[in-house]
């Protein structure tokens, strides 16, 4: 792409510096004689006047430099415009999918190609927003968006320096998922997945998907700044059969649920007032929904100690309710209960939950075994915003219906009941 700047990420900036960095200095500078680093990994990569004739074989108007970035802060990729970009270990948990969106952005001027050498670690945006469209160009079955994406992809053993008994050793101790990931390549669903029955391919709505507008809708919001993150969802209506048995009040009698649609999100990533996190949310239902959006049926978000939030909220006229309840284990068996009967759809246009339904998990130790509580938990703003409502929605418990009785023997006056009668259901 000729003189100019170019880009060397990694998830963070210990890996450039351990790594990287280290790999670079010595391929360029020191068995190429191209430049120098300077300034270290927090540094470049300077091309000297001799490696410009040599990479270019003529005078360059322009001096050829190499900036190094680490994904864990995408501000910090968003220095220059690059004319092409390689993402070291992209497929790391540390690398945002926003450090992406921001590559893209500093490589559009030079329509830059970008390269994305790593281990496929999980199932995070690489395998959707890249891997997925490679493979749909290679079998035939993408559109125009998908025929820039390339995959290559090689077991370990394909590399002549790597020893076999080593291969068999891992092959017969790893766990199938570990040793698929780390020495085949292979994107495999890693063991503590919390939504482990989540599928990509077969429960997403398209990005333009619009939900009728009889349909109800909810909101759920986590809250935090710069993390807010809230979700609008409409609810599916049952028809058919279905109907007649959702309407059916006899005693113990097992209501079906309507299918939810995750149609619009909302993530700013920086830190705003109240009033304007309002105003962009009423602006994001104008910009899906028209100009007279239906009403929300109920918002829902927040934990027990953020009750100061939701008053914030209510002041400036977005009313919302705290959960039913604060048990995360108890609202998270009600997500997966949605995705494992197949009653939760995600539009492609809500990046952030895709990612969080792929990644959230529970930790798991040096045997690969599963072990309680969750691994980075405040790291998935949008799984919270999505558990909130669904859990409000699908809360259960004993209802009633109640009925006023009135005695004829005894004079009735405006607002007095003789007595009250409940019927479960």
């Amino acid at each position: 792409m000729g003189a100019g700047d170019y880009l060397l990420a990694a998830p963070s900036y210990k890996l450039l510096d351990q790594a990287a960095v280290p790999y670079l200095q010595d391929a360029l500078g020191t068995k190429l004689g191209l430049g120098q680093v300077v300034g270290g990994a927090a540094g470049r990569f300077t091309v000297s006047p001799e490696g410009e004739w040599r990479l270019w074989q003529a005078r360059q108007d322009r001096k050829t430099r190499i900036i190094f970035g680490h994904a864990d802060e995408p501000d910090s990729l968003e220095a220059a415009q690059y004319k092409a970009a390689v993402l070291d270990e992209s497929g790391q948990k540390k690398f945002k999918q926003q450090s992406w969106e921001a590559v893209q952005r500093r490589l559009a001027i030079d329509k830059g190609r970008c390269l994305f050498p790593t281990t496929p670690y999980s199932l995070n945006w690489l395998k959707t927003e890249v891997y997925d469209r490679a493979i749909r160009n290679r079998t035939g079955a993408g559109t125009a968006a998908d025929a820039d994406y390339e995959c290559v992809s090689f077991e370990s053993i394909m590399n002549p320096a790597f020893p076999l008994d080593e291969w068999e050793r891992a092959k017969a101790t790893l766990p199938d998922w570990k040793f698929d990931l780390f020495y085949r390549g292979i994107f495999t669903r890693p063991a503590g997945s919390v939504y482990d029955c989540w599928d990509v391919d077969t429960m997403t709505d398209p990005a333009n998907f619009r939900p009728p507008k009889q349909w109800k809708r909810y909101c759920g919001i986590d809250f935090g700044a710069p993390n807010l993150v809230a979700l609008f969802i409409a609810e599916e209506p049952i028809t058919g059969a279905a109907k007649a048995e959702h309407t059916d009040e006899s005693e113990g009698k097992s209501l079906p649920k309507n299918r939810l649609h995750v149609y619009a999100e909302y993530a700013p990533s920086e830190a705003r007032s109240i009033r304007q996190h309002v105003q962009a949310m009423k602006e994001l239902r104008r910009r899906v929904e028209g100009d007279d959006p239906p009403s929300l049926s109920a918002t829902i978000g927040g934990s027990q100690s953020e009750n100061q939030w939701r008053l914030d909220f209510n002041a400036e006229g977005w009313n919302i309710h705290p959960p039913d309840q604060f048990d995360v284990e108890c609202g998270i068996s009600r997500v997966y209960a949605r995705i494992k009967t197949k009653r939760l759809r995600v539009s492609k246009s809500c990046p952030r939950l895709l990612h969080d339904l792929a990644e959230y998990s529970r930790p798991v130790n040096e045997s690969g075994l599963v072990e309680e509580g969750l691994e980075d938990k405040s790291a998935y703003h949008a799984a919270d915003a999505a558990r909130y409502p669904i859990s409000w929605i699908d809360r259960n418990g004993i209802g009633f219906v109640l009925k006023v009785f009135t005695d004829p023997n005894v004079p009735q006056y405006p607002g007095s009941l003789s007595s009250l009668g409940f019927r479960r259901y």
